[in-house]
């Protein structure tokens, strides 16, 4: 009896495995290739003798444009064949759009900078002709500034020390500085005379 029992079992444990797995003889090299199935390929070969079900009921019963659909699965199939097909389309119809705006918005943003580029450089243009304006009115204003504070004071020597104002004025030239002394020996009002003479001319 056990030894019925362990036949039995071995039987059922060969038969399992027989079941479970495929054996073929390989072409290219000497031997054989054991492929055990599992529940993905039990999965994937169910799927694939559908689709071949499916493959084969619209070979064997095709769909005429004239003739109205019969059953809603192959009208459904048909519409995603439709829509795959026509999805390409419509896609590179986007690709070409989506181009076609990047190119618009790239052409406008360079339009938009070369105005903004040439706004700036008329107001730079414009800064420093202001800027230059404003140094040539402020040297001149310096130098009328400087000029009367120094005619101030020479007409003050003059007044004072009329000989040294003739001096600085003239670059001590010997003939003005000279005369001027001369004068101021005559009761000084010559020379001071004189001196507001030569400064006037000189300044």
């Amino acid at each position: 009896m056990r030894l019925l029992k362990n036949l039995g079992i071995l039987g059922l444990a060969t038969a399992t495995v027989l079941s479970s797995c495929t054996i073929q003889k390989r072409t290219a090299m000497p031997g054989y290739h054991v492929e055990w199935r599992t529940a993905h390929t039990v999965k994937h070969d169910a799927k694939a003798t559908q689709e071949e079900k499916v493959n084969e009921s619209f070979a064997i019963t095709p769909v005429e444009k004239s003739a109205p659909v019969v059953n809603a699965e192959q009208a459904a199939l048909v519409q995603t064949f439709e829509s795959e097909s026509a999805s390409p389309v419509s896609a590179n119809s986007v690709e070409t759009a989506k181009a076609t705006e990047v190119k618009t918005a790239s052409k406008s943003i360079e339009v938009v900078a070369t105005s903004t580029v040439a706004k700036q450089s008329k107001v730079e243009q414009k800064a420093s002709a202001q800027m230059k304006k404003l140094e040539k009115k402020a040297s001149k204003i310096a130098k009328k500034g400087s000029s009367s504070d120094d005619a101030i004071l020479y007409y003050i020597l003059a007044f004072f020390i009329p000989f040294l104002a003739v001096g600085l004025v003239t670059n001590w030239e010997v003939k003005p500085v000279v005369i001027n002394i001369l004068l101021c020996c005559l009761c000084g009002i010559p020379g001071i005379i004189h001196a507001f003479i030569v400064v006037s001319r000189n300044v």
